[in-house]
C-alpha cells in the first residue's frame, strides 16, 4: 500500500506546511499523541483533523526496532521522534521523515521537507534561499536501547497492515 494512502489529504499538506512541519511532545506524557501534550513547534494550534489523526498513530517498541522490520515500513513517511538538542528541553522534537533503507544495522531517514534559509550573498549583496537535503542515520541498536527518547510513530492502520499482519 503506498504511504498517502494512510494519511488524508490535510494531514498530507500539513506534513510539509513549513508552520506546522515540526510538533514538540511532552517528556513526562510521551506515550500518546494527544493535543494536551503536543504542540507545534511555531505555536500554531493543530487543528481538529490532525489531532484526531495524530491520536491515531502508534509507536515501534524494542522488540520491533529490528531490520526485518524496519525494512517493512521502507519508503513509508513516519513521524521520527528525537531529543531536542538543548539539555533542559522538556520535550521532544516530532519531525516528518521518510524511510529510505536499512543496510549495516543503521536506519537511513530524510526529512519530508528540507529546511530552508535565507542567506546574504557576499558576492552581489542577495538575499538567496538555500535548501538543506536533510539525511540521517540512525544504528538501529541506538534506537533499541534509547526506545523511550527515539520512537517511530506510524498510524495504526499502517502498523496492523505491514508489521503486526505480518510479524515473521
Amino acid at each position: 500500500m503506498d504511504d498517502i494512502n494512510y494519511y488524508s489529504q490535510e494531514f498530507l499538506d500539513f506534513m510539509v506546511d513549513e508552520h506546522q512541519q515540526v510538533i514538540s511532545l511532552s517528556i513526562h506524557h510521551n506515550n500518546v499523541l494527544v493535543d494536551k501534550y503536543i504542540q507545534s513547534s511555531y505555536g500554531t494550534t493543530l487543528s481538529e483533523g490532525i489531532q484526531n489523526e495524530l491520536i491515531k498513530f502508534t509507536y515501534l517498541i524494542g522488540d520491533e526496532l529490528t531490520p526485518d522490520i524496519l525494512r517493512k515500513l521502507k519508503n513509508q513517511i513516519v513521524l521520527y521522534q528525537f531529543p531536542h538538542t538543548h539539555t533542559f528541553a522538556d520535550t521532544y522534537q516530532l519531525e516528518f521523515m521518510r524511510l529510505c533503507d536499512i543496510m549495516d544495522g543503521k536506519m537511513k531517514i530524510q526529512k519530508l521537507k528540507a529546511d530552508e534559509v535565507y542567506v546574504k550573498d557576499t558576492e552581489n549583496n542577495d538575499i538567496v534561499l538555500r535548501q538543506f537535503v536533510d539525511k540521517f542515520e540512525e544504528i538501529i541498536a541506538y534506537l533499541q536501547h534509547y526506545s523511550n527518547k527515539f520512537r517511530i510513530w506510524i498510524p495504526t492502520e499502517m502498523y496492523l497492515e505491514l508489521i503486526k499482519n505480518n510479524h515473521v
